[in-house]
């Protein structure tokens, strides 16, 4: 058994690894990948916004690449504090991340993986509900099951 864990850091991450973590429990052989997908255009709006907010619209690219610096950064700590806790839990658990849309690289993770379960959270980390978007996305183009963690 084979799951994919998508995180984004958000507190319905956690639920979801929990429930990542009660799954494969199931098994002996389960492994738990801890997966996160970084969009360089998350990093571009946040210094857009930044820019508007600051008016340092000058120093809009130094910004842009700083937010990017922080946000690999703060995704290598969520995901080695996953893989501290799914270790301790017991099973098998590594990490995972790519660049790009993050639609597309979820589909592209779970359909080259050889994932058994897809596991995310009901929300993100801005509190809207991914359920809408992003859930309806992924079962659109993935062959394997979804637990959505809420």
């Amino acid at each position: 058994m084979k799951l994919l864990l998508l995180t984004d850091g958000s507190a319905c991450s956690h639920k979801a690894m929990v429930q990542a973590v009660a799954y494969a429990k199931k098994w002996d052989d389960a492994e738990i990948v801890v997966y996160t997908v970084l969009d360089p255009k998350e990093a571009k709006a946040l210094s857009f916004n930044l820019c508007m907010a600051s008016d340092m619209c000058d120093q809009m690219k130094n910004h842009q690449e700083k937010i990017w610096i922080d946000m690999k950064k703060s995704m290598l700590s969520v995901h080695q504090d996953m893989i501290r806790q799914i270790a301790e839990a017991g099973p098998k658990v590594r990490s995972h991340s790519s660049e790009g849309p993050v639609i597309d690289e979820i589909i592209r993770e779970t359909n080259e993986g050889g994932y058994d379960l897809v596991v995310m959270g009901a929300y993100g980390k801005n509190a809207k509900p991914t359920i809408s978007n992003l859930f309806a996305e992924i079962i659109r183009f993935v062959d394997v099951p979804v637990l959505i963690a809420h």
